[in-house]
């Protein structure tokens, strides 16, 4: 307590901070499990880095308890200045208790756009970047940048006006080359093929899509197109390939299950050439009138409106268990 306000440190159990969980947040100060004075609240100002709140909290399953958080937002009103990076807090991507990155993020997050820092454990800035869903960006560098001690944790400020986003991120990236010298090392141009700038899918964009047996009869479509169903458990039929893609939808089709870490491979719906007849058998399949459509396991979940809905409901994983559990 301090003075007649509870404080709650987030990521932490009620009480002092651990010397791991003080070490761990950016080691902004040494403090020890007898910290309970204004020396931590100081200490956790430090950098900017504001680990201890006056907001509500709620229980995980473990017990502990975490801040709600308190989204700070980008105006869209030119002239108005934009959050600075020292005064917003840090949100805690990797759970203390087991020292692996958080399950899940703030539902605030899921589908907004705006600006984030990733911080290292030491408080370090190793990333800024814009985001149209800024829960979508954090859990892809929770998944690949390791250790988990480079994604420790992140700031984040919501926005729609994307040139105050951008600019956002542009005088964040000058606050920290301020502060070291030197721009957050994935920002760094001198280091182009960061992983920090690899993007979901990019491992698999240039994977050819799969397609009928070479000379293959246009009379023969509704057989070879159900063995691809049967060969394959995730397909998307689409306009063109993940690497060139000749429709938005198409291409957003490939982003979602791309952001979603969902393995999956494509056909070329309009190659007369490469699959004769397909596009008449798929629409008798799939009983789905446009392209790109998704069939999972046999079972035909839509098309990107369809995902993209499920996706922000947060639906679309529950959606393809249902799909898989249909087909066994």
């Amino acid at each position: 307590r301090f003075g007649s306000e509870e404080m709650e440190v987030m990521g932490q159990p009620r009480g002092a901070p651990s010397a791991a969980f003080c070490s761990a947040v950016g080691g902004f100060c040494d403090a020890g499990p007898e910290t309970r004075s204004g020396r931590w609240r100081s200490a956790c100002a430090l950098r900017g880095v504001s680990c201890v709140r006056r907001r509500r909290v709620g229980l995980d399953g473990g017990g502990h308890r975490f801040v709600a958080m308190a989204l700070v937002q980008i105006s869209a009103l030119q002239g108005e200045p934009v959050p600075a990076l020292g005064d917003v807090s840090a949100l805690a991507l990797v759970d203390e208790s087991t020292g692996r990155p958080r399950s899940s993020l703030p539902t605030e997050l899921v589908n907004t756009s705006g600006c984030y820092a990733v911080l290292n454990e030491r408080g370090d800035v190793m990333y800024v970047e814009i985001s149209r869903s800024l829960a979508t960006s954090l859990r892809w560098h929770m998944q690949s940048i390791q250790p988990s001690s480079l994604c420790f944790a992140a700031k984040v400020a919501a926005g729609s006006d994307r040139e105050r986003v951008q600019q956002t991120a542009v005088e964040w990236i000058g606050a920290v080359v301020k502060s070291t010298g030197r721009p957050p090392v994935g920002n760094d141009s001198r280091f182009r093929n960061s992983p920090w700038r690899a993007r979901p899918g990019d491992a698999e964009r240039d994977r050819p899509p799969v397609a009928f047996p070479p000379g293959a009869d246009p009379a023969d479509a509704t057989v070879l197109l159900q063995k691809l169903v049967r060969n394959f458990d995730v397909l998307v039929f689409m306009k063109g390939t993940r690497s060139v893609p000749l429709c938005g939808f198409s291409e957003r089709m490939c982003r979602v299950l791309d952001e979603e870490g969902i393995k999956f491979e494509t056909v070329d719906a309009q190659d007369e050439l490469s699959n004769p007849g397909l596009r008449s058998a798929l629409q008798e399949f799939a009983q789905w009138p446009t392209l790109p459509v998704l069939v999972v396991n046999g079972v035909v979940l839509g098309g990107t409106d369809v995902i993209e809905t499920l996706q922000r409901r947060g639906d679309l994983q529950a959606e393809f268990d249902c799909a898989r559990a249909e087909t066994r």
